[in-house]
């Protein structure tokens, strides 16, 4: 639903309004201190919460707040703007691996084939246990940044 249906006409027909749903309602535009001029939030039809909208590299990016309280509002979006900034530095983005299996799951499954073979006294309790500490502080750490599709001998040598 693109546009907001009016009432009846005495024709019969619907008349359609110009503004979208999520077009800001004018009395509702607020700037944030601390923030670019481009920076503001507003209400729209479309929610009962604040959006926030700033331009940055160019383009419009729009976020909704998911708060009703103007001052909780705020808040929310100048930590939606720095996390936007973060993510346009190239900081570690929060977008999940395409692939359908991650590196965690990996190691979540190897730690369940390692369990089954402590209790079957095939490997030592203290091995599995050094095994999790390298994955969390070294491995996991460093190829945090990489698809498990992009993994290669580039990649482990770099290790």
């Amino acid at each position: 639903m693109a546009k907001r249906s009016k009432a009846l006409l005495d024709t019969g027909e619907r008349a359609i309004s110009a503004k979208f749903r999520t077009t800001p309602i004018t009395s509702t535009i607020k700037t944030i201190t601390g923030l670019p001029r481009s920076a503001i939030l507003y209400k729209c039809e479309a929610s009962s919460y604040w959006q926030f909208r700033v331009f940055l590299e160019g383009k419009p990016r729009k976020r909704s707040t998911k708060q009703e309280d103007f001052a909780k509002a705020q808040r929310e979006a100048k930590l939606i703007y720095s996390d936007m900034l973060n993510t346009i530095n190239g900081e570690e983005s929060k977008r999940q691996p395409s692939s359908r299996k991650t590196l965690q799951q990996i190691a979540v499954s190897l730690w369940a084939k390692n369990n089954t073979r402590i209790k079957n006294g095939e490997v030592h309790k203290d091995k599995v246990a050094k095994d999790t500490y390298v994955f969390e502080r070294h491995i996991k750490p460093f190829f945090s940044s990489y698809d498990i599709k992009d993994f290669d001998a580039e990649a482990l040598d770099e290790f």
